[in-house]
């Protein structure tokens, strides 16, 4: 064999392995989507058992950092990342306390699900963000899963006109702002570290931030019932889980169509706070559901067809 063929890679084999990649990446999104959409429901059952809000934060984060450690520990990997990944790092660490502070006062001010419909304009932020920084146009049918998905929210949610003030509604776009930023900081972060070490050095500025201010915002009150560690371990365990298939996701389908999965978030919330907690839903919930997962089918199918580049998601 000569060396011009010895070292000539196969188109057709690039493409195969980018597309299983993105696959595998879209599947974590899923997955991710799925265990913060379980989140807010067992969030409540610990608030029920006598936890607080600032204290299932707290100890997620605390988890996430726990677990992670010990995987880095188990698998050898080192805890070392290059400077530009840690001032990234930072800045996703920072974002994600940002967005957590922004809705913990923002549903003081308006209904939660107003807060919703308005933070989950963030998949577009992070589209746009792609489309110019990352120079990967979504092309318009991925534009239109995302306005339809958008939709079936907004149906689903139905949220009241009323109480609409105007610092609950500017505490929601700072939410969805920040999260933007924690998707743009952590696809820099991950062209240079792992995903481990991401979740690892993430959470960690994060149980320093929320540590700082835990006494500003109600303090740290441990739950006093079976069903509120229940709640708030399971809440820590389904945290982990989902930083660690978002920052998957991230790295191998991009940010694009990561956020545009987390669409199924709120309706996972929902399907698990009428089975958990025996909410009732109404038929247009099931109208808005229906329109979100099939939003999510033809970003699935356009995938399928034409996948975006994930060079141009992730850089060189």
């Amino acid at each position: 064999m000569s060396g011009h063929e010895a070292t000539t890679s196969d188109p057709a084999g690039d493409t195969t392995e980018a597309a299983r990649l993105v696959a595998l990446g879209s599947f974590m999104a899923l997955g991710s989507a799925a265990s913060f959409g379980l989140i807010t429901v067992l969030a409540r059952l610990s608030y029920d058992g006598g936890g607080t809000p600032a204290m299932v934060n707290l100890f997620r984060l605390s988890f996430a950092v726990l677990a992670a450690g010990v995987l880095l520990a188990l698998l050898r990997i080192s805890l070392r990342v290059p400077r530009p990944a840690l001032v990234n790092i930072i800045g996703a660490s920072v974002s994600l306390f940002a967005a957590s502070i922004c809705y913990f006062y923002a549903v003081v001010f308006i209904p939660v699900s107003l807060f919703v419909l308005i933070f989950y304009i963030y998949p577009f932020m992070v589209a746009g963000y792609t489309s110019i920084a990352g120079r990967t146009p979504l092309g318009p049918v991925r534009w239109m899963a995302l306005a339809v998905a958008f939709g079936g929210l907004a149906i689903a949610l139905s949220p009241s006109s009323e109480n609409l003030d105007w610092r609950g509604i500017a505490l929601s776009l700072g939410a969805a702002v920040f999260i933007t930023s924690l998707f743009a900081f952590s696809t820099r972060a991950l062209r240079l570290v792992g995903v481990i070490p991401m979740t690892f050095w993430s959470n960690l500025g994060g149980v320093l931030l929320v540590a700082a201010v835990l006494p500003f915002l109600g303090g740290f009150t441990l739950p006093t019932s079976q069903v509120g560690w229940t709640g708030t371990l399971g809440a820590s365990a389904c945290y982990m889980l989902a930083v660690l298939c978002e920052f998957s996701a991230i790295r191998w389908a991009g940010p694009a169509r990561t956020a545009l999965y987390f669409n199924l978030e709120p309706i996972v919330t929902m399907a698990a706070a009428a089975l958990l907690l025996g909410e009732s839903l109404l038929p247009l919930q099931y109208v808005g559901a229906l329109l979100v997962i099939a939003a999510l089918a033809l970003a699935a199918r356009a995938d399928w067809a034409r996948p975006l580049s994930r060079h141009g998601e992730h850089g060189p």
